[in-house]
């Protein structure tokens, strides 16, 4: 990874935070930098949306304790 692709990365998390995220607490900070991270290495795919309606349909469903991270 080059200089660049990091400085360009950075700006666009400070940017996400201030429109998309509007406020990130530290308990969800790196989950925020994972999506982030995923958007910008796929920002080039074309098939991106199809891709991700596809395995989103092949998915079993989840509870909100599952998605959550609680026990049930």
């Amino acid at each position: 990874m080059r200089t660049n692709s990091i400085e360009s990365l950075w700006v666009l998390f400070k940017l996400s935070i201030r429109g998309a995220f509007y406020h990130v607490s530290a308990k969800y900070l790196d989950r925020n930098l994972k999506d982030l991270v995923w958007r910008f290495s796929n920002r080039k795919n074309q098939y991106l949306f199809m891709g991700s309606l596809q395995r989103l349909l092949g998915t079993p469903l989840m509870t909100y304790q599952q998605l959550m991270g609680k026990a049930a």
